[in-house]
């Protein structure tokens, strides 16, 4: 199932009666949803709300897993220019699976360093993301970054 995230698609109201959230989650189909730009990511993060709501998660627990969407999908477009950005997200009752890809400058990955301050701005996403996440993989190959995260409950 494929699901833009962009403001204002059509696509998005369409997905969500016909698709049914509820349905495609409580299988663990996997579901991937698209942004063009940081201007998607509230859509980006409001799909995967009801993925997750729709497999009974908590609040909090989605407030987790929404930052880590959104800091993985601003990196890409801060950092690597990145036109588009893409998750596949598979979910369970117990387990979350974020894949992300997009394209770009295709650098290493780095480990977060902490920033030399703490009056220094920015530089603390990947920190956070790390201790939300049981597990983060990067892969850059053929002009794509693809990162993998797993959120356990």
């Amino acid at each position: 199932m494929r699901l833009s995230a962009e403001p204002n698609s059509a696509m998005v109201g369409s997905a969500s009666s016909t698709t049914g959230y509820g349905t495609a989650t409580s299988s663990g189909a996997p579901v991937e949803i698209t942004a063009k730009s940081v201007a998607g990511l509230r859509s980006m993060r409001q799909a995967l709300e009801r993925v997750l709501t729709a497999s009974r998660w908590l609040r909090s627990e989605i407030a987790d897993a929404q930052l880590v969407l959104a800091e993985l999908a601003t990196n890409a477009f801060t950092h690597d220019c990145a036109p588009e950005f893409s998750a596949v997200v598979t979910c369970s009752n117990r387990q979350l699976e974020i894949t992300t890809f997009h394209a770009g400058r295709v650098l290493p990955p780095e480990p977060p360093v902490a920033p030399a301050s703490d009056d220094t701005p920015g530089g603390r996403g990947l920190i956070i993301v790390d201790q939300i996440v049981n597990e983060r993989l990067v892969s850059s190959r053929a002009g794509v970054t693809s990162t993998y995260v797993r959120l356990t409950r």
